[in-house]
């Protein structure tokens, strides 16, 4: 098809008359060859018992399908969501591998729930995918993003640590470089403290971040919520004509983050190179072409222009300044190595946050965390 081998998004006139909503959905334009080999893999984890919270989110999901086929000898699946738990589950069922996996109903910053399940486990890998994520939101709930993306984190690599882990895939975010939003303020101070636990000389557990922008189809995303509003007969809501966002498809992502689990060389932050970073108002008028005329009404409402919110930058970025950016042995990865922060402060910000995380202290949360990440 057409679009799957594009290296950017097409013209509305390349759209029209090749293609229909029956041909292709919007994830085939950010579907890329990830060089993905499944033997590969299959043979990499059949000795490793991996555990994957967030297990049954967007990305999460989408992950733990790929790795269900990859015959890890243990896959456990963590997730607060009932419901998608079960979907989840019940997606697997057929599986040669199901009498392999276990979905567990947890929540991370649940810290006996948490340390339990290393107790009855051996994890070798443990993926981190759980997180809060929906900007606007978090800007409203400082208290519950520290809680969940930040304190949650903390406690898993501890335990990580603990039960000698080998390795600690964090799932970050591009928000978390030069962070100005309280998503990407939390996400950010768990990368420094993943990367200060690398520093540390009898640490056994290697800890990697890896950036990814915005997932394609994910809860929350812009995609969905375009074809909302073209369903809605409203227009499609941007909040700058010069908004840029990296996108990348799920499929992509979960390839990505159980190749980087291989690469070559330690690394304290990851990015994948086949992040596309494309303007928003391009992006709208795709989907309108893709899902306009599928619509019983069909009217074009065309875009509105809101603002940028709270929190929300014109153009993100997926590393500091002064990175150095080099390559791994896959093309589609590289290791991103940036100045280290001042580490000796960080345990103790670490211990003031865990004293005084309250509802009720969100001035000093702020402030604590800023602390940490500059």
């Amino acid at each position: 098809m057409l679009l799957k081998k594009a290296t950017q998004l097409p013209t509305a006139s390349e759209l029209n008359g090749q293609l229909t909503i029956c041909d292709l959905c919007i994830d085939d334009l950010f579907e890329r060859n990830t060089g993905f080999q499944l033997d590969e893999m299959q043979d990499k984890f059949k000795d490793q018992q991996v555990l994957v919270t967030g297990g049954a989110g967007s990305i999460g999901s989408e992950l733990c399908k790929t790795l269900a086929y990859c015959n890890p000898k243990k896959l456990v699946i963590a997730d607060q969501n009932e419901a998608r738990l079960w979907a989840l589950k019940q997606s697997l069922s057929t599986i040669d591998s199901i009498d392999n996996i276990r979905f567990e109903l947890l929540d991370i910053t649940n810290q006996d729930a948490l340390s339990y399940l290393f107790e009855k486990n051996q994890f070798t890998i443990v993926i981190h995918a759980a997180a809060y994520k929906q900007l606007p939101l978090l800007q409203e709930n400082l208290y519950a993003a520290c809680t969940t993306n930040f304190l949650a984190t903390v406690s898993l690599a501890k335990l990580a640590q603990q039960h000698s882990v080998g390795t600690f895939l964090n799932v970050s975010t591009d928000k978390a470089v030069m962070p100005i939003s309280y998503l990407g303020l939390t996400k950010r101070a768990a990368e420094v403290y993943l990367t200060h636990l690398n520093d540390q000389s009898i640490n056994q557990t290697q800890f990697c971040n890896v950036r990814l922008g915005n997932v394609i189809g994910s809860i929350g995303s812009v995609v969905p919520m375009f074809i909302r509003q073209l369903e809605n007969n409203i227009p499609l809501t941007i909040t700058h004509l010069n908004a840029e966002r990296y996108f990348i498809a799920n499929k992509s992502v979960s390839q990505l983050l159980l190749e980087a689990l291989w690469i070559d060389v330690k690394a304290d932050t990851l990015v994948f190179s086949m992040m596309q970073n494309i303007k928003i108002t391009a992006l709208a008028s795709v989907v309108k072409m893709l899902y306009l005329k599928t619509l019983s009404n069909d009217s074009d409402k065309g875009i509105q222009i809101i603002g940028l919110r709270s929190g929300e930058k014109l153009k993100e970025v997926l590393h500091y300044p002064d990175a150095q950016v080099t390559d791994t042995n896959n093309q589609n990865i590289c290791i991103v190595k940036e100045t280290a922060l001042h580490t000796p402060k960080i345990d103790g910000i670490v211990s003031k946050l865990v004293a005084i995380n309250h509802p009720s202290n969100t001035t000093q949360i702020e402030e604590l965390l800023l602390n940490l990440v500059s």
